[in-house]
């Protein structure tokens, strides 16, 4: 309706439809909150308000400055993630937050806007990843929780895998790019510091935590497990095959650093729950893996002339 009337040459009353909008949308966004009977309710509250508050920020210029386009966008994705988060707390179940984090932050990042895609997708990745860390670091739970908290790790790790790579941009992106905001992406993502340390780092503590979820899902007790051990070591040892065919020796330090953990966890906390067999065989594995490691230590011509990442 808006946009005919624009069209009909009746602006004035278009952008009062508009601004009514707005204003409505913020100020009945705190009080469908507070209001909220349930978690449910408040998630579903939450997201609604966000996507009209997303639809009416790509209502064309004459409208809408561009700026304050990208506001709406940003309330609009605060709204939504903020009703997801405070559903879990309010139901009593957190660990429900976070898979739905990584699916919002997905579909932030596949939908078109005046503000950048990645802007917009990253700091809900975050939030989703910071979540499922966070429920999983928590001691042994009913079933369908230690199940929800796997989803969110299996949520988490897929959006990093999407959001998180140059690879993955381009796959989300196929079409035409005429803002470059692939090729943005991509150059923000390709920096040393992320692909080597920040989502390295992220990965494997997801997976190692992954890992002790999984054995209090099966019935397994205590603070410490011998499965997240089992994941960081495994992970740690592909990690370092990896920085080694692509020449990222800073990438490769820091699976060496993951690995001593997982090593220094096994001897320390996981040997006393074995059997004598078990863990004369456990340190039997770990001599050899450090033997192994010193051939997969990246050669100095090799340290100068990183592979590119893919």
């Amino acid at each position: 309706a808006t946009l005919a009337l624009q069209r009909s040459g009746r602006g004035r009353l278009a952008g009062t439809l508009v601004w009514g909008a707005v204003a409505g949308g913020v100020v009945l966004i705190p009080l469908g909150l507070v209001r909220a009977g349930s978690g449910a309710e408040m998630a579903a509250f939450s997201l609604l308000s966000g996507g009209l508050l997303y639809a009416l920020a790509g209502l064309p210029g004459p409208l809408l400055l561009a700026r304050l386009r990208r506001g709406l966008e940003g309330l609009a994705v605060g709204t939504a993630a903020l009703g997801l988060l405070l559903r879990g707390e309010v139901d009593g179940v957190p660990e429900r937050v976070a898979p739905f984090l990584a699916l919002l932050a997905g579909v932030l990042a596949a939908l078109p806007g005046e503000s950048r895609p990645f802007w917009r997708a990253w700091p809900v990745l975050g939030v989703a990843v910071l979540a499922s860390l966070g429920a999983m670091l928590q001691g042994p739970a009913a079933p369908p929780v230690e199940g929800w908290r796997l989803l969110g790790a299996a949520g988490a790790g897929a959006a990093l895998a999407l959001l998180g790579t140059p690879a993955g941009w381009r796959w989300l992106r196929r079409g035409p790019d005429p803002r470059g905001d692939r090729k943005a992406a991509e150059r923000l993502l390709s920096a040393p510091a992320v692909q080597d340390g920040v989502l390295p780092a992220l990965t494997l503590g997801l997976l190692a935590l992954a890992g002790r979820t999984a054995e209090f899902l099966l019935g397994g007790e205590g603070p410490f497990t011998l499965t997240s051990t089992a994941a960081l070591l495994a992970s740690a040892v592909a990690l370092l095959v990896q920085a080694r065919r692509r020449r990222r020796p800073w990438r490769w330090w820091l699976a060496l650093a993951a690995f001593g953990v997982g090593a220094l966890k096994l001897v320390f906390l996981d040997l006393d729950d074995l059997g004598g067999l078990l863990r004369g065989a456990a340190t039997a594995l770990i001599g050899l893996l450090l033997l192994g490691i010193g051939q997969l230590a990246p050669r100095p011509d090799e340290e100068a002339t990183p592979e590119a990442p893919a």
